[in-house]
């Protein structure tokens, strides 16, 4: 996981997960984030993919813009874990696993970066972190998002 910069006082970090592999550790310390998930992987194991929204939702994230392939498609996933790990607690507060969830299928890298650096604008509570996460591989894709993340300092 690499910090990237600090853009109005929220922290941008960015990881890539090439493989199909453990969801990283954070360094926000349990504080809430925003994640913007890049799919470049066109099948996704299932196993791999509940794990990964499991550890997503349970490790405090608050709003989840999934981009790339099958975006919308891992927004459903997203939701659904979040309704069955609360279906599994039934007695925790209804808000434990709750979280937004967006899709950008179609949109250019601008585009979906221009939402969620907006986002805060017009939110109740603004996130002190960013993760942009990339899943698989597509270099000139990812530094599309890394030139436009610069473009926000």
């Amino acid at each position: 996981m690499k910090f990237i910069q600090s853009i109005n006082n929220v922290s941008v970090w960015v990881h890539s997960l090439p493989e199909q592999t453990c969801f990283p550790e954070l360094p926000f310390n349990g504080e809430p984030y925003l994640c913007l998930l890049v799919n470049f992987h066109y099948h996704v194991d299932d196993e791999f993919e509940s794990e990964f929204a499991k550890q997503l939702i349970l490790s405090n994230c608050d709003y989840v813009c999934c981009a790339g392939i099958e975006s919308e498609h891992w927004h459903d996933s997203i939701d659904e874990i979040a309704v069955w790990l609360q279906t599994q607690d039934p007695d925790a507060d209804e808000d434990k696993y709750f979280l937004m969830t967006t899709w950008h299928d179609d949109e250019e890298a601008d585009e979906t970066l221009n939402f969620i650096f907006i986002l805060p604008l017009i939110a109740e509570e603004t996130p002190k972190h960013y993760l942009i996460m990339f899943l698989g591989e597509n270099p000139a894709e990812e530094n599309r998002y890394l030139e436009g993340i610069r473009n926000y300092a």
